[in-house]
């Protein structure tokens, strides 16, 4: 079997190494020459350290652990604990992209996936198979996965996303000298933000301080001009925290959230990671998704074969439906009633400054760790928020349509 994977970020490294390693014929493309940087808050969490250590992936020696956290309302602060679940011990690691990317993509190629650099132009279907076109150069396999971001070239041309139904954020990050004893996320009052709803992030890294904003703009990607203004006044209130000094230039990248409007695989073509739509829509963060999907997609492949696409959307749909939905639904309606959103974390932040229980419950979902929480303290808010979300998506027309049982019958676009 022939494979074409397009993307090497940790999606696209994780299925190919996977595939790689169990015999199958793999060709990655990438119009980057590693190492490369990437606009991310860096932090690969307790998920993804899980993940990696079941498939037997290390990580960079060149981390910085993360665990207990601050979480910001207006003059409202609470610290989110760290918890251990099922297979991990809570504790997260701020490594920089230009690093963990390299680091992941370079493990696929010591098992035996093929690098080619350039830029893939069309994704489609052919006979029994499927083509790509990179550099003017067609090239067939058997499967093409698209790990090509939330830019996918692969999803458009291969008629996989509608691109009036994607829910859209945009980050910017910028390096700055110094350092911060706990990482901290500070939600932003809409009214700062031009109505739209963000958050700022302050991460400690092993070179200084990852600094950022990302928001959502739903549709409408020309709501993230002016981010950078944004991103000026948010550095401004850390001056107390650190040096304002940037460290290189601002990265800027799109996120595509909540599964919306996208149909992660059909026929011979397969999204995963951002491509297909997994950053979690409550804060951003796409790489434990990007490297569970990538695993997903690889035993698709190696298990089912030329039903891979039924059996990966199945997977996909089990695993990671059920949060996405519930995700994209919270941030519809606060995208909607950001006074309402406000209360809502006015009451969230105060509660957690009370109940350690609550702050933990909140963490641990907010993180998409329910499933794996186990019987820990919090534990039980998780699971409590988790059962709440998924009755609010069955309430919710768009809800309905999201639900695994009606996507699978979609033979074309799916989404609300």
């Amino acid at each position: 079997m022939r494979v074409g994977v397009i993307g090497g970020g940790p999606a696209g490294a994780t299925v190919s190494l996977l595939l790689a390693r169990s015999g199958v014929d793999v060709t990655l493309f990438d119009k980057a020459v590693f190492p490369r940087d990437k606009a991310c808050g860096d932090v690969v969490g307790p998920r993804a350290v899980r993940v990696l250590s079941e498939i037997g992936v290390g990580l960079p020696d060149e981390r910085w652990p993360v665990g207990e956290m601050q979480l910001s309302w207006r003059s409202l602060t609470m610290t989110l604990p760290s918890r251990g679940g099922i297979g991990f011990d809570g504790t997260g690691y701020s490594i920089k992209r230009q690093i963990f990317d390299d680091y992941l993509l370079r493990r696929s190629l010591q098992e035996g996936t093929q690098l080619v650099t350039g830029r893939v132009s069309f994704v489609g279907e052919r006979g029994q198979g499927a083509e790509l076109i990179c550099e003017g150069q067609r090239c067939s396999f058997d499967i093409i996965v698209g790990a090509d971001g939330a830019n996918s070239v692969t999803a458009k041309t291969a008629g996989l996303v509608d691109e009036d139904r994607v829910e859209m954020g945009f980050a910017l990050r910028r390096y700055l000298d110094g350092h911060v004893a706990m990482p901290r996320i500070d939600m932003l009052a809409p009214e700062s933000m031009g109505g739209l709803l963000g958050y700022g992030w302050t991460f400690p890294n092993s070179g200084g301080v990852n600094a950022g904003v990302g928001v959502a703009v739903g549709q409408n990607r020309s709501r993230a001009r002016g981010l950078h203004g944004h991103l000026d006044r948010y550095v401004a209130k850390l001056e107390h925290l650190l040096s304002t000094e940037a460290i290189g230039c601002d990265a800027g990248g799109w996120l595509k959230m909540g599964m919306i409007g996208t149909l992660p695989a059909r026929g011979r073509v397969l999204l995963v990671g951002d491509a297909a739509g997994l950053v979690n829509p409550f804060q951003g963060e796409g790489i434990a998704a990007a490297i569970e999907s990538g695993r997903f997609a690889a035993e698709a492949i190696m298990t089912a074969k030329a039903g891979a696409a039924i059996a990966y959307r199945r997977r996909l749909y089990d695993e990671s439906l059920a949060f996405q939905s519930t995700g994209h639904l919270l941030l519809r309606v606060a995208r909607q009633r950001t006074d309402l959103a406000g209360s809502a974390l006015r009451g969230l932040v105060t509660l957690g400054r009370r109940h350690c229980g609550i702050a933990a419950g909140w963490g641990l979902f907010w993180n998409d760790l329910t499933a794996q929480s186990g019987p820990v303290p919090g534990g039980g808010v998780a699971r409590g928020l988790a059962l709440a979300g998924t009755l609010a998506t069955r309430c919710d027309p768009i809800g309905r349509r999201y639900r695994a049982s009606e996507w699978t019958r979609v033979p074309g676009i799916a989404g609300g």
